[in-house]
């Protein structure tokens, strides 16, 4: 099986799509253009899972009480939402990184979620609040992609793709300890001081371990010249008598 691989840019036509988005202000708008450009949605889709998938995981797992607008100002291509729903998926999202057993049912609680009355315009109620799609098909991948327009959706899509790599620091004093790892031994971030701690600790580990096998072996070689000593003692002490 191939490896499907990522671009390193966007097209012009979806970059476009992406200002569109944007500058979009309500979810009919935001559905009307979903609908129309699915193509670009599949290519933003897969363009955002490999530059946005962990920073969106890390930014709402170490989201702090009063970091809500810095988040929606990161964000802007999500509806905005009350600021409890933010710590809500934070406290859940937290759950999940930690392993949780009930991991599958906030999954699929994100999925079921749809838009309050208050989110959509007046004369779509009725069609967006019980229809609200957070995946879309794509015909031209054969596959369901993210709605740009589900802050869940992507959620569920970037813990499925980068789950095994959800990790939390080591470094108790880390000021944002959850983070997507690089490499699945990793574990603590990329932050510079943890960084630091953690050679200092493969320092710490390597000397409890390579050194507990030098003085091992220093003690048995003293232990062997102190034997040969002994031996020439009494093979000399031998001679004389």
């Amino acid at each position: 099986m191939m490896t499907q691989r990522h671009p390193r840019k966007l097209s012009s036509r979806t970059e476009a799509f992406r200002a569109k988005l944007e500058e979009a202000n309500s979810l009919e708008e935001i559905q009307r253009l979903c609908l129309l450009h699915v193509d670009e949605v599949s290519e933003l889709s897969q363009f955002e899972s490999r530059i946005r998938q962990p920073q969106l995981l890390r930014e709402i797992a170490n989201l702090k009480d009063d970091g809500v607008s810095r988040l929606v100002r990161t964000f802007v291509s999500f509806p905005q939402e009350p600021e409890a729903n933010y710590i809500t998926l934070r406290n859940q999202l937290r759950e999940i990184w930690s392993g949780s057993t009930r991991t599958p049912l906030l999954l699929n609680s994100w999925l079921m979620r749809q838009p309050s009355m208050k989110a959509t315009q007046r004369e779509i109620i009725e069609f967006y609040s019980y229809s609200y799609p957070p995946f879309i098909c794509s015909l031209r991948d054969r596959k369901l992609i993210p709605n740009p327009g589900s802050l869940r959706a992507a959620l569920v899509q970037a813990v499925l793709d980068r789950y095994d790599y959800l990790r939390i620091c080591q470094n108790r004093a880390c000021p944002a300890p959850y983070f997507v790892a690089n490499r699945k031994d990793q574990k603590m971030c990329d932050n510079a001081d943890c960084k630091a701690e953690a050679q200092r600790q493969f320092a710490l580990d390597y000397w409890k371990r390579e050194g507990h096998k030098q003085r091992l072996s220093a003690k048995r070689k003293k232990t062997r010249t102190q034997e040969q000593s002994r031996k020439f003692k009494n093979r000399r002490n031998t001679t004389k008598e």
